[in-house]
């Protein structure tokens, strides 16, 4: 199992290790080896990563590995020309790769944090051994952050594509994540404090019967919004589980 709560400034860092790695490190170490060995090993699932980051982060065709002599690190490759049309054309085709006239290539340092992040998230998911069965789930803390609320369904989208592979798990406060006609309200496990403890439940019977007659969208999202989302009771809810604040824990 992997848990993942990314640190930027990991993600945009040169990685000194030289010895190559497959499996994301917990705060998104080795992120460009990661991605040199789905370019390498995997080349399909690297374009489907790459599609998610176009969905993602605007102008973007792919983000890949970057050897700096022994080391690696990651950049990104942005269209540059016009009209849009032509992106969506460059995309996942020769003309989008590095080199072309019309894709400006950013490194690391030049990247945005939304781009490093949604990387570290789509490598996360689509590393090679969610892809073998070694990883049989992966936990991402607030995947939505640094990410434009009208883009983080895409990253829904390939939560719920990876876990034909492996289990996922995210923690999010983020009404704009819930809203997606791929959210039902068996995924959702709410927290709620009380008399001083977490209680983690099955979303209210009420609310689920009301969210489930509704016609999409949802309203999951405004409900949220409104915090009218809630576990259910804690003394009906045999699937509960109780900790006190002051020890970490995770759900599965």
């Amino acid at each position: 199992m992997r848990f993942y709560d990314f640190a930027t400034e990991l993600l945009r860092g040169i990685d000194d290790d030289t010895e190559r790695h497959s499996v994301l490190g917990p705060s998104g170490e080795h992120l460009g080896h990661v991605l040199g060995a789905l370019a390498e090993d995997a080349p399909q699932v690297k374009e489907d990563f790459d599609a998610y980051i176009r969905a993602t982060i605007p102008q973007c065709l792919g983000i890949d590995e970057r050897r700096e002599g022994e080391f690696s690190a990651v950049q990104g490759r942005f269209w540059s020309g016009d009209p849009v049309l032509g992106f969506w054309q460059a995309a996942g085709t020769p003309a989008g790769a590095e080199g072309e006239p019309q894709v400006n290539v950013f490194r690391r340092q030049e990247l945005s944090d939304g781009a490093l992040r949604a990387a570290g998230v789509l490598a996360a998911l689509f590393q090679p051994g969610t892809l073998d069965g070694s990883i049989t789930l992966v936990s991402i803390e607030n995947p939505e952050i640094a990410i434009h609320p009208a883009h983080v369904n895409a990253l829904l989208g390939a939560m719920h594509a990876a876990s034909g592979n492996t289990q996922v798990i995210a923690t999010t406060q983020s009404s704009d994540l819930l809203d997606s006609e791929d959210v039902r309200t068996e995924h959702l496990r709410i927290v709620e404090m009380r008399q001083g403890a977490s209680v983690i439940g099955e979303l209210e019977e009420h609310t689920k019967k009301y969210v489930t007659s509704q016609k999409a969208p949802g309203p999951l999202p405004e409900l949220h919004r409104q915090g009218q989302l809630r576990p259910a009771d804690a003394t009906q809810e045999r699937s509960r589980l109780r900790l006190t604040d002051s020890r970490p824990y995770h759900l599965l």
